[in-house]
């Protein structure tokens, strides 16, 4: 009876929901519920026990095992029952451990439960939880009786686990939390990536050191850590990372919170216009770095399978961030792109992120950028040229292309303070020298200005020209004309700008997958002559001129229109705020606010009958539940009744 409610009730619901159609169905459950996820790690599993003695470093099932020949970690065979159960094979951790070898270390997620069955090989030892910088977030006695101890660990990121003092036998490794609306990112971790040796861990400002080990990983593979707030870099030369050895840069987060900046302002005052990075080989990555004043891009990617996750690019000289030259399937995730502008061309080219001249498979999730000289996403082809397929995912730009932000126009009118950080501004400054005093009393006055030894006027007039200020730039003139050309845009917002929010840039007939999008605030928001393979739930309002869109489209428009956009800004200062503060703001992005517009466009009847039967559907599992309990507790009652009239026959 019970199965046959249930069974009812479910076919009564998905039937109500295929009558009403209700499009944001799907956003409305992400958006309301969370799960609880549970990952196992057993060292009697045959994945463990296989491995014998560890001599380096394995990742196993997403559980990372830091070990080195030096001071090697082993699975050993040793039976013991903790509360009835049997566990044949521990790990060994083999004394003193720390977060680069004799460790454990996997990705924690906000407050989670970390079960661990234990055992000291001796008197009681301490078994610690840190971050990568030793910062304990938790410890656990154990005794020479194995056991089960639990611990609640609020903290996001990767945590490691090791011995305070001697060894300790580890059996089992229980990781509990609930997964809440964004915990589900596309974000790498260092589980995602091959398994490769620490090269070196960088702890002080030293140039020569880092190029040191820069060679190492282009001769050997390996990675390097970079533990300490800043490198500066005089050297007027580009660092590559070549070949196709697994390797990579690694930030480590210091004790303020902020990350490590990787900064060319030296070398470009020697007058290079040299790259900061270039990345031509294959499954290289950089993480958790800020990269500015280099004398071109920050980043430039020629090879293929690269992973650039958690790096700001800023105040370089041209695109933060570019991919060309038959580069094909590389990643970006959690990338901010701000503030860089190609100075002597007058701003013509510097976009924020730039996947163009022939790359392609490039994804972006969670990219962000603003207030660069060009545009925010900037995909142009020349003749022989073939961006095949752009993939966007929960990213945003705006304000790009705008003069005003290079003459500190735009932070006085905003009543921020100068950014003398941007290189327009200190040529500003050097050519008048009463002009910050004035901007900081409140007077804004750029008529004795010069940039690049040109007369302020007469490079603005040029510069507003140059400055194409769009959004998503998506091709060009030259782009294929088929719909094997792929650009995908999901959950992604672009508006203030004086060009085009998404931009085909006459490139045409292309294939377009536009969901979940919104653009307003542009001269045009969507100007897409393409075939749409998928369209739905995108946005559009307060554009200067129509949008242009193929087969009739429709856009949706909320109804107010002042509290959306307020709730955008908010969105949009907050990631500022934190990218300034040389922090990466995870957790602050569009996603809510989308799916907030996205219901919005439920009719309010259907979706006041959905929450009903929603509610009606949760009542009659929890009354199957109670009912099964009533009977088996009116069962238990029954069978001790004809126990009594026994006793007494």
């Amino acid at each position: 009876m019970n199965n046959r409610l249930i069974l009812i009730s479910l076919t009564f619901l998905i039937f109500f929901i295929d009558i009403i159609s209700l499009k944001g169905i799907n956003i409305f459950t992400r958006f309301l519920f969370s799960k609880l996820i549970i990952t196992t790690w057993d060292f009697s599993d045959i994945e463990f026990r296989s491995i014998g003695i560890l001599t380096k470093t394995y990742i196993i099932k997403n559980l990372k095992l830091i070990s080195n020949i030096e001071k090697p970690m082993k699975i050993k065979s040793n039976k013991i029952n903790v509360n009835g159960n049997f566990y044949h094979y521990a790990l060994s951790l083999g004394g003193k451990g720390n977060p680069y070898n004799r460790s454990i270390s996997f990705e924690n997620y906000n407050t989670s439960t970390i079960k661990i069955i234990a055992r000291s090989t001796g008197s009681n030892r301490n078994l610690l939880i840190t971050d990568i910088n030793k910062n304990i977030l938790g410890s656990l006695i154990f005794t020479s009786t194995p056991e089960l101890k639990i611990l609640i660990i609020n903290y996001l990121g990767k945590i490691f686990i090791y011995s305070e003092n001697n060894n300790i036998e580890i059996y089992k490794i229980e990781l509990e939390y609930y997964s809440s609306n964004n915990s589900s990112s596309n974000s790498s971790k260092d589980d995602d990536l091959p398994t490769e040796e620490i090269i070196q861990i960088i702890t002080s400002n030293n140039e020569s050191e880092f190029y040191e080990a820069i060679e190492k990983i282009n001769n050997n593979g390996g990675k390097i850590y970079i533990n300490t707030p800043l490198i500066s870099i005089s050297s007027t030369s580009t660092i590559y990372l070549s070949n196709t050895k697994s390797s990579g840069i690694i930030g480590v987060k210091q004790p303020d919170g902020t990350y490590p900046r990787i900064d060319f302002k030296n070398a470009r005052n020697k007058g290079s216009s040299e790259r900061g990075f270039s990345i031509i080989g294959a499954n290289k990555y950089i993480k958790y770095l800020i990269i500015e004043n280099a004398g071109d891009n920050g980043i430039y990617i020629s090879g293929n399978k690269n992973i650039i996750d958690h790096v700001i690019t800023r105040y370089n000289n041209d695109t933060g961030i570019q991919i060309s030259e038959k580069a094909d399937s590389n990643t970006l995730n959690y990338c901010y792109s701000y503030r860089n502008i190609d100075i002597k061309n007058y701003g013509a080219n510097a976009d924020g992120f730039a996947p163009k001249l022939y790359a392609s498979n490039t994804v972006f999730n969670y990219c962000f950028s603003w207030d660069n000289s060009d545009d925010g996403w900037d995909s142009f082809d020349k003749i022989g040229d073939n961006t095949s397929s752009v993939t966007f995912r929960h990213s945003a730009c705006w304000n790009n292309g705008n003069t005003n932000v290079f003459t500190g126009k735009y932070d006085y009118d905003n009543g921020d303070p100068l950014d003398k950080n941007l290189w327009t501004i200190q040529q500003i400054m050097n050519s008048d020298p009463n002009f910050e005093m004035n901007y900081n009393n409140k007077k804004f006055n750029i008529s004795k200005a010069k940039i690049e030894g040109e007369n302020i006027e007469s490079w603005l007039s040029k510069a507003e020209i140059k400055m194409n200020g769009n959004g998503f730039k998506l091709g060009s003139n030259i782009t294929e004309q088929s719909t094997n050309i792929k650009r995908t845009a999901d959950y992604c917002v672009v508006f203030d700008h004086k060009a085009n929010g998404f931009d085909n840039n006459y490139s045409e007939n292309c294939s377009g997958y536009i969901t979940n999008c919104v653009s307003f605030n542009n001269n045009i928001n969507y100007q897409l002559p393409y075939y749409f393979v998928k369209w739905s739930n995108n946005w559009s309002f307060n554009a200067k001129k129509s949008d242009q869109i193929n087969m009739n489209q429709t856009l949706n428009k909320p109804k107010n229109v002042d509290s959306v956009e307020k709730n955008f800004y908010s969105i949009r200062n907050k990631i500022i705020k934190e990218v300034y503060s040389n922090k990466f703001p995870d957790d602050i992005n569009f996603d809510k606010a989308i799916d907030f517009l996205n219901l919005s466009s439920i009719s309010i009847s259907n979706y006041i009958l959905y929450i009903i039967f929603l509610l009606i559907f949760i009542v009659l599992i929890i009354f199957c539940f109670f009912k099964k309990k009533i009977r088996s507790n009116f069962g238990n009652i029954d069978n001790l009744k004809e126990n009594i009239e026994k006793i007494y026959e």
